[in-house]
């Protein structure tokens, strides 16, 4: 089992900003905790991540990924233009 989470890393939540206008509050909430447990979990599970948060019921976190209404193009555009600007950003 990874350390628990006490603390989203700043500079992953500024960056994770940009994907707010794409989710309800409470879906924001769950993707924040979703990426931030990809990148510091061990264990890349949804029970792990969910553990890494000290939630005692994984089942908003798999609503979240299974039955939400968000679409993943709309997230897989946001990622796009964000690794565009860091790109020019870093050309200039």
């Amino acid at each position: 089992m990874s350390l628990p989470i006490i603390e989203k890393p700043r500079q992953l939540m500024a960056n994770l900003e940009t994907y707010r206008e794409i989710f309800t509050k409470p879906q924001f909430d769950h993707f924040q905790r979703l990426i931030t447990g990809l990148i510091i979990s061990d264990n890349k599970t949804v029970q792990e991540i969910n553990d890494c948060f000290n939630e005692c019921d994984q089942s908003s976190l798999n609503k979240f990924l299974t039955l939400s209404s968000w679409d993943r193009e709309d997230v897989e555009k946001m990622r796009m233009k964000q690794v565009k600007n860091l790109i020019f950003q870093t050309a200039y």
